[in-house]
């Protein structure tokens, strides 16, 4: 028989010992927890990067078919032609056999997804002749825009007062403008006496400087244009229900349906207001500039891509970032 006196001394010890062996199991419990959470973030973190490089060449690819599409196929009042029909690119003396393709592309802004087993994307090309020439001498539509933000005729004329003094090569200021002097007076940069080169000099001009949410609002349909007219077949649907509320949803189902304006005097009936707008302000088809916009997780990504008017380059290409 064990002595009791000898019990007594191994009890404590078997107490320690399980102790430890708690504590190990613990250490290398939470050690396992550590790794195994590590190793998580690790595989999440690879999982992105390739979700995020899938998408980065289903953009390069789209882009690249979208730039080839504009460089050498036909525009039509509908967009731009994929070049999928031949009876599209045919032609009767000088005049093409038929009004429309019928595969092309809308260039006013609406938006097409594309996608293959790892990623989707969505994209689309954008007449730059569709938004607000603001470069142009002639500030109708960009007068009519800063209307319907409820802007007053006195304050709308300053804000185009500005814009003109900002981008023109003299020094002398429009009444309701200003040029070196009021900059100053201001604290601001002077002012370039050149047009545009991206939308967000706005930000640097006179009056607009103070008004930075209009200049946001602006962004989306702002573009560097000289010309004074605006193509009512490539105006975005946000510029279009800002323009005219009352007509914007009939124009858009009528383009979902394939019917586009084809001169001015199918406008009238569709547009109320365009009294007085001669065909120096209006155009129905797009001319040689296009913007590209290609929407990735968490990215947007924008160019702008100017047909060629002779052999060669077939175009050119710009940011607009």
């Amino acid at each position: 028989m064990v002595p009791m006196n000898f019990n007594r001394t191994l009890a404590p010890q078997r107490g320690i010992a399980l102790l430890s062996v708690l504590v190990v199991t613990l250490v290398l419990t939470l050690l396992v927890s550590a790794a195994s959470a590590m190793l998580n973030k690790r595989i999440t973190l690879a999982i992105s990067a390739k979700q995020q490089l899938a998408e980065k060449m289903l953009a390069h690819t789209v882009k690249s078919e979208l730039t080839y599409l504009i460089a050498t196929q036909r525009t039509t009042r509908a967009g731009v032609s994929q070049g999928t029909n031949p009876e599209g690119a045919k032609k009767d003396g000088a005049a093409w056999t038929l009004r429309y393709t019928g595969d092309e592309i809308r260039a006013d802004g609406f938006e097409y997804s594309r996608a293959n087993e790892q990623a989707t994307i969505h994209f689309s090309i954008q007449a730059v002749n569709g938004l607000l020439p603001i470069n142009s001498a002639e500030q109708t539509w960009l007068t009519r825009w800063l209307y319907s933000t409820g802007m007053d005729s006195f304050t709308a004329t300053r804000y185009t007062d500005a814009l003109a003094d900002y981008a023109d090569p003299d020094d002398w200021s429009r009444p309701a403008g200003g040029e070196l002097r009021s900059y100053r007076g201001q604290g601001m940069a002077p002012p370039t006496n050149f047009l545009l080169q991206h939308c967000g000099e706005l930000y640097n001009i006179l009056y607009w400087q103070d008004n930075r949410e209009l200049v946001a609002k602006l962004q989306p349909f702002c573009g560097l244009r000289r010309t004074g007219s605006l193509n009512l077949n490539a105006i975005p649907a946000p510029l279009l229900h800002q323009l005219w509320p009352n007509q914007a949803d009939k124009i858009l189902a009528d383009r979902a349906n394939g019917e586009w304006i084809l001169a001015h005097s199918d406008a009238q009936l569709k547009i109320n207001d365009l009294t007085g707008l001669t065909d120096d302000f209006i155009r129905f088809i797009s001319s040689s500039r296009f913007q590209i916009r290609i929407k990735t997780t968490g990215r947007v990504l924008v160019s702008e891509v100017t047909k060629g008017t002779k052999l060669l380059p077939p175009y050119t290409e710009r940011p607009t970032q």
